[in-house]
Parts: structure tokens; sequence; C-alpha cells
């Protein structure tokens, strides 16, 4: 596959050069030339870690990822973090979109969690878009003192 296939659309300046670079040519082996930038990326102890995020996503979206930060440092969660946000999500959605008792929210939800602390969490999560909200919604729409 030539980079071509995989820009289709340039969405920058890096992605065009890119694509312009790897031209297909007849001397131009491009799956070799993305298999020794992995073995790069395999072997720099700097970016070793990049190695598995290169094969999962592939040339195109690596590209992006990569331009996206543009070698700032980015912190994942851990998988208990993960999960803990999907269960809140979770929680949420149940608690607040539907109106689900907690043994509704717990039958539904494939994880254990305790009831207590998402509650207390969910209350911190309403406080906060509540008042993300507020700060959107200030001065949009105006008062009944604005009014007059």
């Amino acid at each position: 596959m030539n980079m071509t296939e995989y820009f289709k659309e340039e969405n920058n300046v890096f992605e065009k050069q890119l694509r312009e670079a790897f031209k297909p040519t007849a001397t131009n082996q491009q799956s070799d030339l993305f298999r020794a930038i992995a073995l790069v990326f395999h072997h720099n102890e700097k970016i070793s870690d990049i190695y598995d995020a290169y094969k999962l996503l592939g040339v195109e979206n690596f590209v992006r990822l990569v331009h996206l930060f543009d070698g700032k440092t980015v912190r994942f969660p851990t998988s208990t973090e993960l999960k803990e946000a999907i269960i809140l999500a979770l929680c949420f959605y149940y608690k607040e979109t539907e109106g689900l008792s907690w043994d509704e929210v717990h039958d539904r939800i494939p994880f254990k969690f305790s009831s207590l602390t998402v509650s207390y969490k969910l209350k911190s999560l309403n406080a906060a878009i509540r008042a993300e909200l507020t700060e959107i919604f200030k001065g949009k729409f105006g008062n009944k003192d604005n009014a007059k």
C-alpha cells in the first residue's frame, strides 16, 4: 500500500509533504519503509512505547495522532481509571436520564461498583456540569433586570 492510499485527503501541510515524499516509484518500497519506521520506534528508548500505538493505529492514524500532539507529553488513563470513567458515565446516564434505581443500575452495568462512591461522584459531576453551563450561558439570554 502506498502513502497516497493512506492520505486521500491531506488535513495539513505535514500530511501533504508525506504524501509527496512517498509517491509510488519503482524503487520506493513503502511497506518495507513503514516496517523500518516501526522498528526505529521499537528500538528507540525514548519512543519505544509508541511502537504499539503505531501498530494498532496504522500509518495514517498514527501520523495524525503525532501531528495532533506534536511532541507534547500525553498522559493516558490507567485501565482502572478508564473503567471508573465508563462506570460513572453509565451510572450518570441510567440515573439522570433514565431515572433508574440503584438496583436497576447495578443490573445493567456488568462491573461491580459502590453505589455510595458513584453517587458522590455523580453529585460532583452534576455540580461541575451546572457550573460550566452557568458560565456558558451567563449573559447569553439576559435576565429580567436586563430586559427592562
